[in-house]
This record gives C-alpha cells, structure tokens and sequence, in this order.
C-alpha cells in the first residue's frame, strides 16, 4: 500500500454535507462510506466530491477508491480509468441506468422483469482497467452477474457481506438494546423511494395485527432511538435491498426483524451469527475492507473471479417473458400488476431475533 497522502476516496456526498428539511439523514451509502474512512489505517486520507475536483488532479494520486459515481463527468471517470489505481465500492447497481431501482423504470426489463441489461458503456473502461470491485453482499454481486454485459467484463471482486458501521453507531444501537426500554409495537421506514417497500410493511404488520409506528422525517439519532423503543422491525423491499442496514441497526438495538429474501444481508454469514459474534464482526468490518482494498490494489493474478452461487442469486422476475409481452400491449395493467407480483413476494418473511450479547462493550 503506498503512502497516506496518496489515497483518494471520491464520491458524490459524504455525511458531512448539509441536509434539507425534507432529506433529514445521510444514505445509507455514505455511512457506509464514513465508517470505512474513519477506520483507513492510512491516514489521511484524501475526501473530494465529483464536483470538487478536476481530470488532472485525479490521476495524482497512488490508489483512488471510488465511491457513488452518478454526478461523475465522463472525462473524470476517464481520467480514472487512465490510473489503473482505482477500487471500486459498490453500493448499489452502478452499471444499470436505473442504479437498480427497477420500481422507477419505464420499460418493461427492468420495472417488471427485475432485471438489468444495460449495456453499462459508462463504466466499461472503468470496471476493466480496475484493480478490483467490493461488493456490499452476494446477492449483489450475482445482480450484476446476471447481467451478459457486466460478466463480459474482466475484473477482480471482493465481498464484505454486510454495510459498514462505525463505532460511534454501533456503541449507540448496544447502548439501546441494553438499556430495558418498554417496547410495545412494530416500526417500519418510510421512504418516498417505493422500492423501500414501506406499504407492504404497514400491511404486514396490520395483517398481523401488530400495533404499528412509522419512522419518518427523522435524524440519524432520532431513528436509532426510535429503534430502541421499538419490540419489531420490518423491512420488506419490493425490489433488489444490496445490504440493507436498518435491519441490523434494528438488531443491534434490540428488535426482533422481518425480512424477505430481497434484503441482501439476510443471506449472508453475519445475519445467521449469535449476537457476540456478529458484534465482533461488525466492529471489524470496516477495517477488513481495507484489508479487501490493499489485497486488490497489490494483486498480480488473473483479473477473474468465480460466479456467485446459486444460492446467492436474485430472487426470479415478477413476471414469466409471456406476461411482458401483455403488459406491453396493456399499459393500464402494468402498475396493479407490478403492486400485485411486488407484495407477493416482498411478504414472503422470514423471522430473525434481536442480537444479544453478552459483552459490556
């Protein structure tokens, strides 16, 4: 790894950047990404939005992680490539025009099919001339393998299996979970984002006949809070979830949490590990990405890597080809079809018990 000063961590927003009334918290992508700054071991390290920087300052510096790249010019992302020292950090579906809100889409691939075919010809020279990707899940990583563009492309990849916290957060959510606050209801997030899924959740809850509070229009602190008191939590996405963190927020703090097999978290090793283990798991996590970014950025074998498993694939399209077919033909359909397929298999749950530790700490 070369000297700190060299490094770059580039992005489109960082935690620090101001917020609107409406936008009262940071995304879940730039906490990730704060959790793995605050941990570099290689301090400083260097943090430039797209916007602040130009071309020819890119390529003066050693190692370039890049983070979200929606606001990124073609000539930076060019001038990136150029290095051939850059890591990408995934953290959603960088290659598809929709960034993997397929509930957004107009046309029928994406919005109905769940499936990306972007031809990705932004980020073709990007990805390849890459000294590697980390991908935040599996699930994640076999979306962007179902796409024949993307498996095309030669690049090294690196899972972390899970979101980035930083140790401020995750001592707030064991603080919480320890304190036997009363909890007496069920609590799902709102989100003007509809693949979020907040409606199947209220639903869920009043199908099980759950008293139920939304969280909404909060701050960071006020919904870790509002956790804390919370006795459930659930998170039923109607569309690919690449992580998910208020899940495991909400465990940390001493939820029990519903799922369905769209959040990608819930299939990996930490979502199965007793409460001990997944802490210990997740206070090393940010650090075991830098061990990821050093391991890519000194790597000398092949750029290739093996095809997720099955298990880690995609759950299936809404609908079979045929009924794309229709939905064509049948425009007025499509939005009752698409909520109708979406609930059904967003409500598909599984059940998981808050984490309890035993460590003081």
């Amino acid at each position: 790894m070369t000297h700190a000063s060299g490094i770059l961590f580039v992005s489109d927003r960082f935690v620090s950047d101001s917020r609107s009334a409406r936008e009262r918290q940071p995304g879940g992508a730039e906490l990730t990404d704060h959790a793995a700054v605050a941990a570099c071991p290689h301090h400083p390290v260097a943090l430039r939005r797209w916007r602040e920087i130009t071309p020819t300052e890119l390529a003066r510096y050693d190692l370039i992680i890049v983070s979200n790249a929606a606001t990124a010019t073609r000539e930076q992302l060019g001038a990136v490539a150029q290095t051939g020292r850059h890591v990408l950090f995934e953290h959603d579906l960088r290659l598809c025009r929709w960034r993997g809100d397929f509930c957004r889409a107009r046309e029928p691939l994406h919005r109905f099919a769940m499936r990306c075919r972007c031809p990705a010809t932004p980020w073709r020279e990007l990805v390849e001339s890459a000294r590697g990707l980390i991908f935040l899940t599996e699930r994640q990583r076999a979306t962007y393998h179902d796409n024949p563009h993307y498996r095309r492309l030669a690049t090294r990849e690196e899972v972390l299996g899970g979101s980035l916290f930083s140790e401020e957060v995750l001592e707030r959510c064991h603080a919480l979970a320890r304190r036997g606050a009363t909890r007496s209801h069920a609590a799902y997030a709102w989100s003007e984002n509809p693949i979020k899924g907040h409606r199947v959740a209220h639903e869920h809850c009043r199908r099980m006949g759950w008293a139920v509070r939304e969280i909404r229009s909060r701050t960071y602190p006020e919904t870790l809070a509002a956790l804390g008191v919370s006795e459930r939590f659930v998170h039923l996405p109607i569309g690919l979830e690449p992580a998910g963190r208020m899940p495991v927020e909400a465990r940390l703090s001493g939820c029990e949490v519903t799922v369905n097999a769209l959040v990608g978290v819930a299939a990996e090793p930490l979502w199965r590990m007793p409460g001990d283990e997944a802490l210990s798991w997740l206070h090393d996590a940010p650090r075991r990405f830098w061990r990821l970014v050093e391991a890519l950025a000194n790597a000398r074998a092949p750029k290739d890597s093996p095809p997720p498993t099955a298990a880690a694939a995609a759950p299936g399209p809404l609908f079979p080809p045929w009924e794309l077919v229709t939905l064509r033909r049948r425009p007025d359909l499509a939005d009752h079809w698409l909520t109708a397929g979406a609930a059904a298999r967003a409500s598909d749950v599984s059940v998981a018990p808050p984490w309890r530790t035993t460590s003081g700490s």
